[in-house]
């Protein structure tokens, strides 16, 4: 099967999961949860498509970890939320239509998930934050980045 997963990435422990080389690889943005999926889903003989983002890029870029398919966009350092991450939704759902897939499972309901649904209402979301509590939380959010 082909599964497109949009959600935060290691590419390098993907990488040495997959028993490769992260060399020239996007930072990423951490999430063991997405990279572990993704290695799972290839030993299991799956065909992987990556939609995700970085900090490190200042455009989209695509790289290839054997094989498994990567796709990367920018992750604005500061004042992303004030426009509650319309550029990153943006970039998630040019990928998923870029480079479509049979399913595709988004992590994080906010820049992953609106992004990856903007491209396929179809979309199966994993939801891993939850608003109200980040709110509470984290009273000022637009001082958050």
């Amino acid at each position: 099967m082909r599964i497109g997963i949009a959600g935060p990435i290691n590419p390098h422990d993907a990488a040495a999961g997959l028993g490769l080389s992260g060399e020239g690889l996007p930072e990423g943005l951490g999430g063991s949860v997405v990279t572990s999926i993704a290695v799972a889903l290839v030993r299991a003989g799956h065909e992987v498509c990556v939609y995700s983002l970085s900090p490190d890029v200042d455009e989209d870029a695509y790289r290839e970890v054997g094989p498994v398919r990567m796709h990367f966009g920018p992750y604005r350092a500061r004042h992303r939320a004030r426009n509650f991450f319309k550029a990153e939704r943006a970039a998630i759902e040019r990928f998923v239509r870029l480079d479509p897939m049979d399913i595709v499972q988004a992590h994080w309901t906010y820049e992953f998930a609106l992004g990856a649904l903007a491209a396929r209402p179809d979309t199966i979301v994993s939801v891993r934050d939850w608003a109200p509590t980040i709110l509470r939380l984290n009273p000022y959010p637009l001082q958050a980045g």
